[in-house]
């Protein structure tokens, strides 16, 4: 199935993943905010409560205190940029992006499933957006002497600890380079 979007919606999608790539965030962060989005509100950023003080793209409440204010929240790059802060607080090695988006979430016990369940759907439409696979690089940390690599879905970065070794494979006509 595919997730049927109208123009506000696919735009509302896109700044999640624009906000995503600016901050540099790691597809699996940036798989977990379109679950987020797509299961909260269905891509809508509604400024009216409709479950306790719940408001935005995200459903996030004010009154928990992390998210923000009201008028925080309201602004729509404030609402996404306060999901990423909190998904590099909960993400862990071993978790997917669902349990990663119900980690930064919090919804009640029977209702965790459903940013997994939604995770092909949201896959496909952040291939359609970014024209990458959900497996692919979208962003890469700047390597020694601050030089950040031009990202590309045919570029491959391996990290490992604190010293990153970057192998590089430029893939072309199904043939790699080094």
């Amino acid at each position: 199935m595919a997730l049927s979007l109208n123009d506000s919606q696919r735009q509302i999608a896109r700044r999640i993943v624009e906000v995503g790539r600016a901050r540099s965030a790691p597809a699996k962060h940036q798989r977990a905010a379109l679950a987020a989005a797509w299961v909260e509100d269905r891509f809508r950023h509604r400024l009216v409560a409709l479950d306790h003080d719940s408001i935005g793209v995200f459903q996030q409440r004010p009154s928990v205190g992390e998210w923000g204010t009201k008028a925080q929240i309201s602004n729509l790059d404030f609402a996404i940029n306060s999901f990423y802060k909190a998904a590099l607080k909960y993400d862990r090695d071993n978790i997917s992006p669902g349990e990663l988006a119900a980690r930064v979430q919090r919804p009640r016990a029977d209702l965790r499933y459903k940013y997994g369940a939604i995770m092909p759907e949201t896959d496909k439409l952040l291939e359609q957006l970014t024209g990458a696979g959900a497996g692919d690089v979208y962003t890469l940390p700047a390597i020694s002497g601050g030089v950040t690599p031009p990202v590309s879905q045919n570029v491959i970065a391996i990290v490992l600890g604190s010293a990153t070794l970057a192998a590089l494979f430029i893939v072309t006509s199904g043939r790699s380079k080094r």
